[in-house]
């Protein structure tokens, strides 16, 4: 395993993010100094990890990455914002996502499709559109969803499955949309102050509500149309 360094002041790093992830091998990790990355969408197609140095906030991502890797990918402690076309899309792949502050991405904060599995934790997704759309597995834990003001902030869609623990969503659209055939776990989460529906689940949806806390907005709490919950 190496650890490739991305410094644009610094001639033996490389000089783009896409440059060092061209050179890596599996399992390398690619280590951003603070800095602003104005690059092309980031494309991953194979195992790695990147992590920012320092604090999040200061190490910048501005137009996105997508994933598409038969193996694992790890984002850490990064700031991904600014882009057209969805901030972090995965087409296929193991990723976990830790530390990231998502926002002010059109589209969505994270998109995960069919046969993906996401891991984030620990991490802030706001500003987006869609905070997070998944068609594929996804586990959520000790995240914050705010101001997503799209269809929901939270999207599981067509036999999608989605697990949240210890989390916060508020203050978007719509909170947590369980849509067709979708199912998942909410425990010990706080769902309120959504302009509308706080829990949607429709269409042979199932969701397990745990020790949670569902606040209604100016609409409704929870809405249910031929589904359990």
């Amino acid at each position: 395993m190496t650890t490739l360094k991305v410094v644009d002041r610094m001639a033996s790093s490389f000089t783009s993010i896409q440059q060092a992830i061209d050179e890596a091998n599996d399992g390398d990790i690619i280590k951003l100094e603070p800095d602003v990355y104005e690059e092309e969408k980031l494309i991953i197609n194979k195992s790695l990890s990147i992590k920012g140095i320092g604090k999040r906030q200061d190490v910048n991502l501005m137009n996105g990455l997508r994933i598409k890797t038969n193996g694992k990918v790890k984002i850490e402690n990064i700031t991904i914002k600014g882009s057209t076309s969805g901030g972090v899309d995965i087409i296929h792949g193991n990723v976990h996502i830790n530390h990231c502050h998502i926002k002010h991405n059109k589209k969505f904060g994270i998109t995960a499709f069919e046969n993906t599995e996401l891991l984030l934790e620990n991490s802030t997704i706001e500003n987006n559109d869609i905070g997070m759309n998944i068609l594929g597995k996804a586990t959520v834990d000790s995240a914050h969803f705010s101001e997503n003001n799209g269809m929901c902030q939270i999207r599981v869609g067509e036999n999608g499955q989605t697990d949240i623990y210890y989390s916060t969503i508020e203050n978007g659209q719509r909170g947590v949309g369980y849509l067709k055939r979708a199912n998942g776990l909410i425990h010990s989460t706080n769902i309120r102050n959504n302009k509308e529906f706080q829990l949607t689940v429709l269409e042979n949806s199932s969701v397990k509500l745990i020790e949670s806390n569902i606040f209604p907005g100016a609409y409704k709490g929870i809405f249910i149309k031929r589904s359990n919950a």
